[in-house]
């Protein structure tokens, strides 16, 4: 951390702007954030943000919000390289959600099944009636 003297002129009220220090060097890092794809376990480049800091010192990744992703992992800090190679990574998996059978009066074995955002539901049980025939599973219990 680092301190600054201001200084006031004599006679006036008007601050005078510290002199930029000579020694002091920055150099440029980006953080790369990465969402896992929903075909794979692989993930795929999202995003880039480019910042700029003080050569030699240690910097942090923020972890950012991404609709239906969680963080899981990452290269969250660093130290500022004067080539400006320092690159930190953040990576966000996939949110899962239950999708619940409601059997409407009727009877399904499997209560709840895991699915993961944006992907295909995947085989879906069956349910049973007495007296009807199954129609398939809908959002709404009627209509």
């Amino acid at each position: 951390m680092s301190v600054y003297a201001k200084f006031v002129k004599k006679n006036d009220s008007d601050p005078v702007p510290p002199d930029p220090d000579p020694d002091i060097k920055e150099a440029k890092y980006a953080v790369q954030y990465f969402l896992q794809n929903v075909e794979n376990d692989e993930y795929s480049l999202k995003e880039t943000a480019g910042f700029s800091g003080p050569i030699g010192q240690e910097v942090n990744a923020k972890v950012k919000d991404f609709e239906h992703f969680t963080y899981s992992h990452g290269t969250l800090n660093g130290v500022v390289d004067e080539d400006n190679s320092l690159v930190l990574t953040v990576y966000y998996t996939r949110d899962v959600y239950a999708v619940t059978f409601n059997a409407n009066g009727g009877k399904c074995d499997t209560a709840s099944k895991p699915v993961v955002y944006d992907s295909a539901y995947g085989e879906l049980p069956q349910a049973e009636r007495t007296g009807y025939s199954f129609g398939g599973w809908f959002t709404a219990a009627q209509g």
